[in-house]
């Protein structure tokens, strides 16, 4: 008796269903994918319980002939490709001829077609117990060119996938889901979305800027419509374009990242991972970016016949592309995620909602090792002077007693990230620098923190400070400090309050990680030596990264097994806390084994030794350390979020403050 037999057709096509067909939402993606293959510039989908009952896609694309439309639900029959050598440049959104034959061998399925060369429209009919069962007929009600698909009693044929299904509403929402990617994956097409007799969702067709700002709101929201950041970039392989949202706009899940190629919509790991390493430095943690990025590229460069449901690539060239995509994202978030007037905030459960930034109400014991420790540089009893829009958080220090916040040495370095490296993104580089500072304007008021002149001496400085070209200084010029936290400033569009703990800690950080970069960080001798003590494991692993130590600042000695003295440190870092500093710095380095993940180490390291070092609350600053910490923070590339993700400034506008005291009016 023969062991290996042909499966009968019907078999293998509800077999293939399974990978094609999971739920109501994939026979949503493959009818309107097939819509929009035909040419049709309006699609309309209506739902019955989630589709469950019944799923119909109407389009106005060519239509199909009455000979086309029998071999249409045969498995592997598609007017796509013809021979191998198409499977390399595939630019339809289907092509393996599985989706229609799935569907209707699990289904009670109906598709009705008029195309423009036929005088009628026609019916296929496959609602049998088989679906080797069809009918053919003519439809004597007349409609327009176009197709309609009917798919009722999904699985009605397997009844042991149809229990897997979910309740109704849980399927509605997967299938509002993928409607909203098509939508979102394809603007120039207007699309529907009916549930129960009822319009969810109407999107018209985009066709210009504004247009596709309304789609992008009507399927993100309108917050994330109001913290986006347009991009559109020429790359060597093709071009990005789309929105990001500022750093502001976070999410605790990755349920806002959508990523299309050629109009695909993709799930790739990959791509995400870029973009996020775009966000680094200005992301809370444990959040995540939310975007909507198109990539454009030859099609030879991206495989799509990885899985039937056509939602995974391969890339020709991986890396470059991911690299692309992380240094087109960076260069736009630096050059235009300034924070603006303070949005309008919501609560919703234990988070609260600040542009769609989420910041956690109940914040958690920091400790010595932890990188945000101590990153509001508040004390506890200042947290009640914290504004709603910023994270409340507790700290170990007040602050207290700390030397000059600003030495003459820190006058306004500006780091270069150093992630630019292709020749043909040089000129997107040059849109991450801050406005060019005077420098000889801003040292005079440096010198000032700590030189004995007199008033005189001290009032011409500013005054020639303020004689400078307004425009570049576009945090405008000190009026006050408000409860030891935060600097008033007066810019020509109105009032701008920082946070200074958070502009003095990214200074610090950009100005190690450009040191660390350059020659090593410069050091400061102490004239005592301080003791750390450390486990014995610690001990053996600090003497083996003593190299590495040196050249972030820090000089050690083993004293014993159990204990190492530190015999100079960073000259741009407070002689505080040294020996928990480099405790915590240790750590960081040990739980990073991976070579190719020391530079985001180096960069969690430098951004806790800046956090340590960085101002206080209930730290008073004259008006001159206020001005240069001002003209510091417009030099440093970044400087509008602290590398915690938290806002170094917002901007209270004129009309904005004449609104709230009805001026006008």
């Amino acid at each position: 008796v023969a062991k290996i037999y042909k499966l009968p057709a019907e078999l293998a096509n509800q077999i293939a269903a399974g990978e094609v067909v999971e739920n109501p939402a994939s026979c949503v993606k493959e009818l309107v994918e097939n819509a929009i293959d035909a040419g049709a510039t309006e699609v309309k989908v209506d739902l019955v319980s989630g589709g469950m009952s019944l799923l119909s896609v109407r389009d106005n694309g060519f239509g199909l002939q009455k000979q086309d439309l029998s071999l249409a639900i045969e498995r592997h029959a598609t007017s796509k490709i013809r021979s191998f050598s198409d499977l390399e440049s595939i630019a339809s959104m289907g092509f393996r001829g599985e989706a229609l034959a799935s569907i209707a061998s699990v289904s009670r399925f109906r598709m009705t077609s008029m195309h423009a060369d036929s005088s009628h429209p026609w019916q296929l009919q496959c609602e049998a117990s088989s679906t080797l069962e069809t009918k053919l007929v003519v439809v004597t009600k007349p409609m327009p060119v176009g197709t309609v698909v009917e798919v009722r009693d999904l699985f009605f044929r397997v009844p042991a996938r149809q229990k897997f299904l979910s309740k109704p509403r849980q399927e509605y929402q997967k299938a509002r889901t993928i409607f909203k990617k098509l939508v979102l994956a394809h603007p120039s097409v207007s699309m529907s979305l009916t549930h129960d007799n009822k319009k969810v969702l109407d999107c018209p067709a985009a066709h210009t800027a504004d247009q596709a700002l309304q789609r992008i709101t009507s399927c993100l929201g309108p917050q994330f419509a109001a913290d986006q950041i347009y991009i559109d970039e020429k790359v060597a392989w093709g071009s990005v374009s789309g929105w990001c949202a500022k750093p502001l706009f976070t999410r605790r899940t990755q349920d806002m990242q959508f990523l299309f190629i050629n109009q695909r919509p993709i799930q790739d790991r990959g791509l995400a991972f870029a973009v996020k390493r775009a966000y680094e430095d200005m992301l809370p943690p444990g959040c995540y970016p939310a975007f909507c990025l198109y990539l454009d590229m030859d099609p030879a460069l991206v495989d799509v016949n990885v899985h039937p449901s056509k939602d995974k690539v391969r890339f020709a060239q991986a890396d470059a592309i991911y690299q692309m995509v992380k240094v087109v994202v960076h260069a736009s978030l630096r050059a235009n995620a300034a924070p603006q007037s303070p949005p309008r905030h919501t609560v919703q459960s234990e988070y609260t909602y600040t542009s769609g930034a989420v910041t956690e109400v109940s914040p958690s014991t920091p400790t010595h090792d932890s990188i945000v420790s101590n990153c509001s540089g508040m004390a506890p009893d200042q947290a009640v002077a914290t504004p709603s829009w910023h994270a409340l958080s507790h700290v170990n220090s007040s602050g207290q007693g700390q030397d000059s916040v600003l030495s003459q040495g820190e006058c306004l370095s500006t780091s270069d990230e150093g992630i630019h490296t292709q020749d043909d993104i040089s000129h997107l580089a040059s849109r991450t620098l801050s406005p060019t500072i005077d420098t000889n304007a801003a040292v005079l008021v440096a010198n000032s923190l700590t030189s004995k002149q007199s008033a005189d001496s001290t009032l011409a400085q500013t005054d020639l400070l303020q004689s400078r070209d307004k425009k570049a200084c576009h945090l405008g010029f000190a009026l006050a400090q408000l409860h030891g936290v935060y600097i008033l400033s007066q810019t020509k569009d109105g009032l701008v309050m920082v946070d200074m703990h958070a502009a003095h800690e990214r200074i610090l950080y950009e100005k190690l990680k450009s040191a660390y970069r350059a020659q090593g960080i410069v050091t400061q001798s102490l004239l005592m030596p301080l003791a750390c003590v450390l486990t014995e494991e610690m001990c053996d692993f600090a003497l083996q990264q003593k190299a590495v130590l040196q050249q972030m600042g820090f000089s050690i000695n083993p004293h014993s097994s159990t204990e190492i003295v530190i015999t100079a440190y960073p000259s741009l870092l407070q002689k505080l806390q040294l020996p928990e500093l480099l405790q915590s710095v240790l750590s960081m380095l040990h739980g990073y084994q991976d070579e190719g993940e020391i530079q985001r180490c180096l960069d969690q390291v430098f951004a806790s030794m800046a956090c340590h070092s960085a101002i206080r609350a209930n730290r008073p600053l004259s008006k001159d350390e206020m001005q240069t910490l001002l003209r510091q923070i417009e030099a440093t590339e970044g400087s509008d979020y602290c590398n915690h993700g938290r806002p170094v400034w917002f901007l209270w506008t004129m009309p904005t403050l004449d609104r709230i005291f009805h001026r006008g009016s």
